[in-house]
C-alpha cells in the first residue's frame, strides 16, 4: 500500500460506517429506557432517528436521492 497516493476514502468509510453505528446503538439504548419507561412518543422517536441513521451509513446514495426528490416536489408546489 503505497500511502503517497491514497485518498483516504477507505478511511472516511470506515469512520462513518462506525460513527454510525455507535450512534444508532445510542438511539436504540435510548429507546430501549423509554420502552421500560413506557414513554411511548419519545420511543417511536428514537427508533426512527435510528433507522434514519442506519439508512444513511448503509446506503447513503439512496437517502440523498430520496431526500433530493421529496425536496423538488416540495418546492415546486
Amino acid at each position: 500500500m503505497n500511502l503517497a497516493l491514497t485518498t483516504g476514502s477507505e478511511f472516511k468509510q470506515w469512520a462513518f460506517v462506525l460513527g454510525g453505528n455507535a450512534f444508532a446503538v445510542v438511539l436504540m439504548g435510548r429507546a430501549g429506557m423509554f420502552f421500560f419507561k413506557e414513554e411511548w412518543g419519545k420511543l417511536i422517536t428514537c427508533f426512527t432517528a435510528s433507522v434514519f441513521v442506519g439508512a444513511t451509513v448503509y446506503s447513503p446514495e439512496t437517502v440523498q436521492a430520496v431526500i433530493g426528490a421529496v425536496w423538488s416536489k416540495v418546492s415546486e408546489a
